[in-house]
């Protein structure tokens, strides 16, 4: 039977990845305005520890199962090339020549890299199965390393699987023993803690803000090479920022959170992430055109992206869409 500490325990993991999502679809709602100063400021924060903290908790959970795996891998190429033929027609995209094409044809269609990265990061944990500290260094050395070579770009998503993977190992390594990790945040949970977990939330939009003009907006993406030598050490700043921010708000998020029994409670629609993830992608250019209807001010585009996104995150956790997600799946009998 399961304990009561349990159940609060997973509904916490709900409930953050219920403000993760909403920030996931926020920052894609927001992404066509950051040629504003404080829109481009509140993006490079959301992007500062979103997927980091998403990644992560990933990890948490992470375990070997090869038909999830292949599950994943389907709905990564359903997805990312209906959304590939879709972009190809409507923006008339055309090719000069086969390698062109292919390159296209092998990056990940915009935000569809992390399907595509979360079922190689799984098949990881059947070698490594027990994390240590040196695996997550090792790890970030790498995540480094990789920014010197010029072919690990956006072509399979392989910069961002390298750049990424060091939070799915930490997450592995916490996930080790759940019961330890949750008593230890809801002891760090004072109010000691949690001003200093403001401060730093605050202290990182600040600075953000400060410097959104010499950054730019795929800063902290992992997609690309370095240009020049020092980016490693921007590399290495972008590392700390999202360590530091992560806990910040895992801090923040209480763990006597409770189990939802409605579609649109917190902690169900933080069980429904991947669908929400899945069809807000396919649908964006639509949600786009919704907010394009109206000349707003900068306040006001941001209100309202908000709102939009609230609306989103609850439209697309309907069963309805889990379930369609949920037939995807190789039928034939798989074996480890």
């Amino acid at each position: 039977m399961e304990n009561t500490q349990s159940k609060q325990r997973y509904a916490y993991f709900d409930y953050l990845k219920y403000v993760l999502i909403f920030l996931v679809v926020l920052g894609h709602l927001l992404e066509k305005y950051t040629n504003n100063p404080l829109i481009k400021s509140i993006y490079l924060f959301i992007y500062s520890f979103h997927m980091p903290l998403f990644v992560l908790i990933c990890g948490i959970f992470a375990k070997y199962n090869k038909k999830r795996i292949i599950q994943l891998l389907l709905i990564y190429f359903i997805f990312n090339y209906l959304i590939f033929i879709y972009d190809s027609f409507i923006r008339e995209i055309y090719f000069e020549n086969f390698s062109d094409f292919l390159t296209e044809v092998l990056k990940p269609q915009w935000a569809m890299w992390f399907v595509l990265a979360l079922p190689i990061w799984l098949f990881t944990t059947k070698y490594i199965t027990i994390v240590k500290p040196k695996h997550i260094l090792y790890s970030f050395i790498i995540a480094l390393l990789v920014g010197f070579i010029p072919v690990i770009n956006s072509v399979l998503s392989l910069s961002r699987i390298f750049y990424f993977y060091p939070f799915f190992l930490l997450g592995k390594m916490l996930g080790q023993n759940k019961s330890y990790l949750i008593n230890l945040i809801s002891k760090s949970q004072n109010l000691t803690t949690k001003f200093c977990a403001i401060l730093t939330l605050v202290f990182t939009f600040a600075f953000l803000y400060y410097l959104n003009s010499y950054l730019s907006i795929n800063f902290f993406y992992g997609s690309i090479p370095y240009a020049k030598f020092s980016d490693v050490i921007l590399r290495i700043f972008a590392f700390v920022l999202a360590i530091a921010c992560s806990f910040s708000v895992m801090i923040l998020v209480p763990v006597k959170s409770t189990q939802g029994k409605h579609f649109y409670s917190i902690s169900t629609i933080g069980q429904r992430t991947l669908s929400i993830y899945l069809f807000h992608i396919t649908f964006i250019e639509l949600i786009y055109l919704i907010i394009s209807l109206f000349d707003w001010n900068v306040l006001t585009t941001i209100i309202f992206s908000v709102i939009l996104s609230f609306a989103v995150i609850i439209l697309f956790s309907l069963p309805f869409f889990t379930q369609l997600i949920n037939k995807i799946q190789y039928k034939k009998a798989v074996k480890d």
